[in-house]
């Protein structure tokens, strides 16, 4: 089951995140060889293809760089840019983060609701 994850994005600001994924003992997961995809939409029942927004490992995530870096020490670090956050209206959307083991199993880590803040100064 995934963790409830709540989160504020401001928007015209680059969000960055890290999460720390762990196994019943404690011990940081290996995540050097897995892949992960993060999907921001206005709801659950909304198509994939019509997600606002969607950020994959494949870009890493670095700076201002959209993006998930995962490591050997379990870490997932998020980031949207702020051309990202900037394309976002204020409001209230659902995320998820879905990681991919290199046998192919899915797990989805985190879900939870999105707020984005309106941003004054570009």
């Amino acid at each position: 089951m995934a963790a409830q994850y709540n989160i504020v994005v401001d928007q015209k600001a680059t969000y960055s995140d890290t999460i720390t994924y762990t196994d019943s003992n404690g011990d940081a997961v290996d995540l050097s060889a897995y892949d992960a995809r993060v999907a921001i939409k206005r709801s659950h029942d909304v198509p994939d293809e019509d997600a606002e927004l969607e950020i994959d490992s494949d870009a890493g995530g670095s700076g201002d760089t959209s993006g998930i870096a995962l490591n050997s020490d379990g870490e997932i670090a998020i980031v949207i840019s702020k051309a990202d956050t900037t394309a976002l209206e204020p409001g209230k959307y659902v995320w998820d983060l879905l990681i991919v083991a290199p046998s192919g199993r899915a797990t989805r880590l985190v879900e939870g609701s999105v707020t984005v803040t309106p941003g004054v100064t570009t």
